[in-house]
């Protein structure tokens, strides 16, 4: 009798694992397609294969997400703007991109689910603010770089006819925000193609008063000193090189600027220091806020200029709308106008409308066009920029115009040293 019943509790604990098998064996093989979904994501990431990323996704050709995916990883594009040597940086950083998860981070709700990643991918930053003695060196250091950095996100799938579909992917920008870096060569400006062009690194000329530039110099070093909380923090939390030096007004002393933290991990302030040799120090000439910004959306700037103007351009993005402003200064550094464009979504619609405003004052299509247009087409230097341009917008140009290298807060330091 005893052994009946010892034989019928195990043949009823058998039934009950194999009920709690057959009851999970559904959700185990949903989980073991959405691990092959980011399997299959991940290595289109690390081959820079816009194609095979975007067929892991639901997104159609028209939708934003599809046309921002196909700019952010369009191989061709990087090797025609930036050249072979450079393109060759960024795919071998492409290659160390991981994506880290546990079973327990994939959430299966019906036919949608989320999966909490972990992206790593080396620890590019600091590379690309080196003085590095050319290309070479960038590569190899890359290839030997044991940091790397981290970037926490979701990605949302659902599931269409049997098969899961990448329905969003909010970080990936960041992820792949070395391609709106370059790294600094010293003596070379990056973005210059041509090896007869001019370097972007200040120079000396025109100075009202003997010994001016040293003393330029020397009072952006007391500048950083006292700001170097607040720009060390923003490397912190945008990933971003913050200081930049160049000679802004061609006056013959180069302007010092740089992102400050604004007080939160969610925005920063572009900063601009000028050399006054009247008043013998270094003087705050532009202090603009949010032109950084963490946001889900939006968040990209550019700064550049002409012979005789500032412009910032900044972008914003909120539940409807997402907007471009660009402020202009002239080099008396007082704001002479400032443009945006909006792009508005309808409630319920899979419509948009657009706005374009001139000081507040709506205006229309062409003539924003027109005066946004002319303003690049006179750019002479691109200052800072993490912006992802399409040809449909009217900076697009700039991709074309030389840029600063930025560097990090130890490396223009070290420059201004050098310098002094």
């Amino acid at each position: 009798m005893k052994l009946k019943k010892v034989i019928a509790a195990v043949l009823g604990i058998c039934m009950l694992i194999g009920i709690a098998g057959c009851a999970s064996s559904g959700s185990a093989k949903d989980v073991s397609k959405i691990e092959d979904v980011m399997t299959k994501y991940v290595e289109g990431l690390q081959r820079f294969d816009c194609n095979s990323v975007l067929e892991l996704t639901n997104w159609e050709e028209d939708d934003k997400e599809y046309t921002e995916a196909k700019e952010l990883l369009n191989a061709d594009f990087y090797k025609k703007e930036v050249g072979d040597q450079i393109f060759n940086i960024y795919t071998q950083i492409a290659l160390t991109i991981k994506i880290n998860y546990n079973k327990d981070d994939i959430k299966i709700d019906g036919d949608k689910a989320t999966v909490k990643v972990r992206y790593e991918l080396v620890g590019w930053g600091s590379i690309f603010a080196d003085a590095n003695e050319d290309y070479a060196e960038v590569l190899e250091k890359i290839m030997t770089q044991r940091q790397f950095i981290p970037v926490n996100g979701k990605i949302s799938l659902e599931k269409e006819k049997g098969e899961w579909k990448i329905s969003e992917i909010p970080e990936l920008r960041e992820v792949y925000s070395f391609v709106f870096a370059l790294p600094y060569i010293d003596s070379v400006d990056p973005t210059n193609t041509d090896p007869t062009a001019e370097t972007t690194e200040p120079s000396v000329k025109g100075t009202d008063f003997p010994g001016s530039y040293e003393k330029a110099i020397k009072a952006y070093q007391e500048v950083l000193a006292s700001h170097m909380a607040e720009i060390t923090s923003v490397k912190e939390n945008f990933n971003v090189d913050p200081t930049g030096l160049y000679d802004i007004d061609g006056n013959g002393i180069p302007e010092l600027y740089f992102f400050a933290d604004s007080g939160n991990k969610y925005s920063a302030k572009l900063c601009i220091f000028t050399y006054n040799e009247y008043a013998g120090e270094a003087i705050q000439i532009v202090s603009e806020d949010d032109v950084l910004s963490n946001g889900q959306s939006g968040g990209d700037y550019m700064v550049y200029a002409t012979s005789n103007r500032l412009v910032i351009c900044t972008t914003r993005a909120e539940t409807t709308s997402y907007t471009v402003n660009s402020i202009v200064y002239n080099f008396s550094w007082d704001v002479i106008s400032e443009y945006s464009r909006s792009e508005i979504s309808e409630d319920d619609k899979e419509e948009y409308s657009y706005k374009y405003k001139l000081d507040g004052t709506e205006i229309d299509k062409d003539e924003y066009m027109s005066a946004i247009k002319d303003t690049v087409s006179k750019a002479k230097i691109v200052l800072g920029r993490k912006f992802n341009l399409s040809s449909n917008d009217p900076e697009y140009d700039l991709l074309k115009t030389d840029a600063v290298s930025l560097k990090s807060y130890d490396a223009m330091v070290e420059y201004l040293k050098t310098l002094a």
